[in-house]
């Protein structure tokens, strides 16, 4: 006999596995990077938002400085400018303490704001007297360096934190 003409059935090949139903560990695995993923966005976007004032505050800055090396005979508008950046820059954040502040507390202040003291002598002269004299000889580099560092490194208080102090100490 030859092959052909035996009487023997076909061999039946199983249906290979199928990817649906997934098993328990993918789905573990699938909730556990869209968690991820979720949580790494809204990390983020709070970072963002939390520090979304120090980078406007930056390019304000560099933006007055560039103009201040354009024209510098307008010394005496770009010291007031950087000034007035410097005291918005606080009121973001610190809306409560920087209200009514000025003179020698403004500095003492912002000093107080930063692990190390920011503000030199002749910087502070200018953030509390110089800039609203006419005809003045004002250091801008140091004005600018200053106010940059103190803008990137001055401690930030949480919103939730600054509206639940109670300056009397009351309950």
């Amino acid at each position: 006999m030859t092959p052909g003409q035996l009487e023997l059935e076909d061999i039946i090949i199983p249906i290979g596995i199928s990817w649906w139903p997934l098993a328990t560990g993918w789905w573990i695995l699938i909730t556990s990077v869209i968690i991820i993923t979720v949580a790494t966005i809204f990390i983020r976007l709070r970072y963002q938002k939390k520090w979304r004032y120090r980078k406007q505050a930056l390019k304000l800055l560099e933006q007055e400085y560039q103009k201040w090396r354009q024209q510098p005979e307008n010394m005496q508008g770009s010291s007031q400018a950087i000034c007035a950046l410097l005291k918005r820059t606080a009121m973001s954040a610190y809306p409560k303490q920087t209200e009514a502040l000025f003179g020698s507390k403004w500095l003492t202040f912002l000093n107080e704001q930063t692990t190390k003291k920011v503000f030199s002598d002749e910087v502070a002269d200018i953030l509390c007297r110089k800039q609203y004299q006419t005809n003045i000889d004002i250091d801008i580099d140091k004005l600018y360096r200053s106010c940059k560092q103190w803008i990137k490194k001055h401690r930030y208080q949480p919103s939730n934190i600054r509206n639940s102090q109670n300056p009397k100490g009351e309950q």
